[in-house]
């Protein structure tokens, strides 16, 4: 089957917790299916995006990846009436990749990852569409919100909820990482599916073992509040 698999972040290297899922989802549709990529980069970097894009060529079928536009384009959402996530994440070069590709080979599935993909998979015409929310995203901002009193975060909230129900109404399928965020969109359905995160064991082989004590690590970035919330 031809897949065009579209991400807000190129998933390699697999070194935090999106890009480990989507990194694995797409090495998993790569192993069975004709894949095409286009993603963006974390940063405006050319370089990265050139040094990414090496890396996965030879994974799928065709892999496009593209600098990130720069974060001052979520000012357009105060005019355009998008969520300020759906703006940083808008790309005309991979809006073209996306037209191109969907002439030239005409894919049987379209699985976009994450909330900021979804307006290009509206426009799509593909016997199915799908997308991998992962998080809730409006439940966080939500979250930030009660917190901060930010009025700019209380209309990401509204925006970008209503960016979820756009999916759930539009698209074939939509999946999310656990039962509480499916709850937060209604409970799952059949259009609605938990895909749980997974640990790939062959990297990280448990010990023959318990060494004992008390020590817990946790990696992860601390200017994430939910991160700094969870070690709390």
């Amino acid at each position: 089957m031809r897949v065009l698999f579209l991400a807000h972040r190129a998933p390699w290297p697999p070194d935090k917790g999106d890009r480990l899922r989507s990194d694995a989802i797409l090495r998993w549709l790569c192993a069975r299916h004709e894949v095409y990529l286009g993603a963006l980069t974390d940063t405006p970097s050319r370089d990265e995006a050139r040094a990414v894009e090496e890396q996965l060529r030879g994974l799928c079928a065709d892999a496009r990846i593209l600098p990130r536009p720069s974060a001052w384009r979520g000012l357009r959402a105060f005019a355009s009436g998008r969520s300020i996530s759906e703006e940083v994440f808008w790309s005309p070069a991979l809006e073209a990749f996306i037209q191109s590709t969907s002439q030239q080979v005409h894919p049987e599935a379209v699985l976009g990852y994450s909330g900021q993909m979804a307006r290009l998979l509206f426009g799509l015409h593909a016997p199915r569409r799908v997308i991998d929310l992962v998080d809730v995203d409006s439940l966080k901002w939500r979250k930030r919100f009660s917190r901060s009193r930010n009025p700019v975060h209380w209309l990401e909230a509204r925006r970008v909820g209503a960016l979820e129900r756009a999916c759930l109404a539009s698209l074939d399928a939509v999946t999310v990482v656990s039962k509480r965020e499916a709850a937060a969109l209604g409970g799952e359905s059949e259009r609605l599916r938990v895909v749980r995160m997974g640990v790939d064991l062959r990297g990280y082989a448990p010990r023959q073992e318990d060494p004992g004590g008390s020590r817990v690590a946790f990696v992860g970035a601390m200017d994430y509040p939910q991160n700094a919330e969870g070690v709390m």
